[in-house]
């Protein structure tokens, strides 16, 4: 989360790129297929990561701009919609109950609740970034599709988890044309 902004950053870690000789912890097929459905949305003949999306707009390098450009077109855009998330357990427990709510959504929506966790590294130790220690914020540690747009959920958490460095961020998305159209976030740990 940024300080003071309704931007909430997600890096999903692909595993496309484990064959080169290390591999990403934080990395899931999951991830590799959202990723190209990404592309397949959006017609494009490839998928390429590094990506940064704000909202459906590809601003990487590869993309159409700087990041700050798009960010700041989307927080002119009026939020129609509600979402809430509330823990119903300790911020301890395994799992995680995880309460949620989103009003307004449009047809065909879904709310997807992410586990993010900052402050992470890796220590690459082949491939193009041999030898170099990589710094990771906001990282998809886990995720869960909420079968409906109020309710509860269990959030199973891996054990490795700093949960004083994570967050929730749940993001309620038209699968079919990847538009985002809420979102929020709330610290596991206050």
């Amino acid at each position: 989360m940024m300080s003071g902004e309704r931007v909430y950053p997600i890096a999903w870690h692909v595993d496309y790129w484990n064959y080169l000789g290390w591999y990403d912890g934080f990395s899931h097929p999951w991830i590799s297929d959202r990723q190209r459905h990404y592309s397949s949305v959006l017609g494009l003949s490839t998928i390429a990561t590094p990506t940064l999306y704000v909202n459906v707009t590809d601003v990487s390098a590869f993309g159409t701009g700087p990041a700050s450009t798009a960010i700041a077109a989307r927080m002119a855009v009026e939020v129609t919609v509600s979402t809430t998330l509330w823990l119903v357990s300790t911020p301890d427990a395994s799992p995680l109950t995880v309460a949620y709510d989103v009003l307004d959504a449009p047809t065909g929506s879904q709310l997807m609740i992410v586990l993010v966790e900052r402050d992470l590294s890796t220590s690459v130790t082949a491939g193009e970034n041999m030898g170099r220690t990589l710094t990771h914020e906001n990282v998809a540690r886990t995720w869960i599709q909420a079968p409906d747009m109020s309710g509860q959920v269990d959030l199973t958490v891996p054990d490795d988890v700093v949960r004083e460095s994570s967050s929730l961020i749940g993001f309620v998305q038209d699968w079919s044309t990847l538009h985002i159209s809420g979102a929020t976030a709330i610290h596991l740990v206050e």
